[in-house]
C-alpha cells in the first residue's frame, strides 16, 4: 500500500508511522547503516500529527488530484470513524 501511495503522489521517499495508543505517539523505524532505529514523536506533532488527527491533508490532496484513490479512501474512512467510532476495546484490526 505504501508503494502505491508513494507512486500516486510522485514522492521520492516514504515513511509509515504507526500509532501507539498507550503513549499517544506516532512511531516508525528507519535504517541507520546496518541497524534499525526507532523514531517516536507526539501524535500532535507538526505535519505528521496533523495528518494523523485530521481529514484536512486528504481534502487538500484531492484539490490537486481529484481522482486520487488513496486520499479518497482515507477521507472516507476518517468520516466514517468520526460518525461511528469503534468500541473502546477495539484493537485496530
Amino acid at each position: 500500500m505504501i508503494e502505491i501511495i508513494t507512486n500516486a503522489l510522485d514522492a521520492e521517499r516514504k515513511t509509515l508511522f504507526l500509532y501507539d495508543d498507550k503513549t499517544d505517539e506516532l512511531w516508525s523505524q528507519v535504517a541507520e547503516g546496518a541497524r534499525m532505529k526507532e523514531i517516536r514523536l507526539p501524535a500532535s506533532a507538526e505535519l505528521a500529527g496533523s495528518c494523523f488527527r485530521s481529514r484536512e491533508p486528504f481534502e487538500k490532496a484531492l484539490k490537486f488530484r481529484v481522482n486520487d484513490g488513496p486520499s479518497r479512501l482515507y477521507l472516507e474512512r476518517a468520516r466514517f470513524y468520526e460518525s461511528d467510532p469503534p468500541a473502546d476495546d477495539w484493537d485496530g484490526v
